[in-house]
């Protein structure tokens, strides 16, 4: 019996490790375990099925290079950024003793390989959430990594955006597609939370991703605030400005209003020009 377990662990390793090294398919990760099991667990054992894990899918509001923690600066809601969990990292692992204790206590293979997979995702310690699976299920342990990170960054925004938030009342959403909701609308990527809950809706996640690649604005600034800076609808839209940025900016910044506002003229019309130079020297690269 500890024979079998020794070789159940580190069959569990190698579908942890594997995939750190090559992007494989769970069949591929299948026929590269069930021979190693079949082979070392005698016949009149319990075949022990090898089901990989399938990728979280989490709301994605930004591309980050790895998963890390969800980032929301005390006081800017705005620059609010959340890790893809879909992107493996492998911060997390499990040693060949390590998973030969947890089977000793009871812990299955898939037990194991889900909190290798969560702890990776949300960047938890994989002891604890198999602890916490012991009082409870996977589904449970996951909402509650899901209200820890995304709990905080959800009320923020609805504090900011009262409207929008009695809006998302009674609609029973994941806490993941609120904060996405709620962040389309606190930058001013929908016309309203309305607008992006019937998006949301009709398509789900997919008309989420939509929006945020639209990337249209639909700030305002009233008339008056824009004569008195000399301001276009042009630069509006550029520049994702309203009124209520124009009133933080003014409070906030060492020099004039007027002038910030030049130096972000001067630093779009930098910005414009490398993005122009860029694509013509990429058309003149063309055959």
């Amino acid at each position: 019996m500890k024979r079998q377990r020794k070789w159940i662990s580190l069959c569990i390793l190698a579908g942890m490790v594997l995939p750190s090294f090559y992007t494989v398919s769970s069949g591929f990760a299948n026929g590269l375990l069930e021979p190693i099991i079949n082979t070392f667990v005698p016949g009149n054992s319990q075949t022990v099925p090898i089901a990989p894990p399938e990728p979280q899918k989490e709301l994605i509001l930004t591309t980050q290079k790895s998963v890390a923690s969800i980032d929301l600066p005390e006081n800017n809601p705005s620059q609010a950024k959340v890790s893809d969990p879909n992107i493996p990292v492998d911060k997390y692992n499990f040693t060949s003793e390590q998973a030969d204790q947890l089977l000793e206590e009871g812990f299955s293979m898939q037990d194991i390989l889900k909190a290798d997979e969560l702890a990776n995702i949300w960047d938890a310690d994989p002891i604890v959430l198999l602890d916490n699976k012991k009082k409870s299920d996977w589904l449970s342990v996951e909402n509650q990594l899901q209200a820890a990170k995304y709990g905080p960054l959800v009320e923020t925004l609805k504090n900011n955006n009262p409207e929008a938030a009695k809006r998302l009342e009674g609609a029973d959403l994941p806490l993941g597609d609120q904060l996405s909701l709620l962040t389309l609308v606190n930058e001013y990527l929908v016309p309203d939370m309305n607008e992006a809950l019937r998006r949301y809706r009709s398509k789900g996640k997919e008309a989420v991703s939509e929006m945020f690649k639209e990337n249209r604005f639909y700030g305002e600034v009233s008339k008056p605030v824009m004569d008195k800076y000399g301001l276009t609808d042009e630069e509006v839209k550029i520049l994702r400005l309203t009124d209520e940025k124009l009133a933080k900016m003014e409070q906030s910044s060492e020099y004039s209003l007027a002038d910030t506002l030049d130096k972000m003229r001067i630093s779009q019309q930098k910005r414009q020009g490398a993005l122009d130079t860029a694509a013509d020297k990429k058309g003149k690269e063309l055959p």
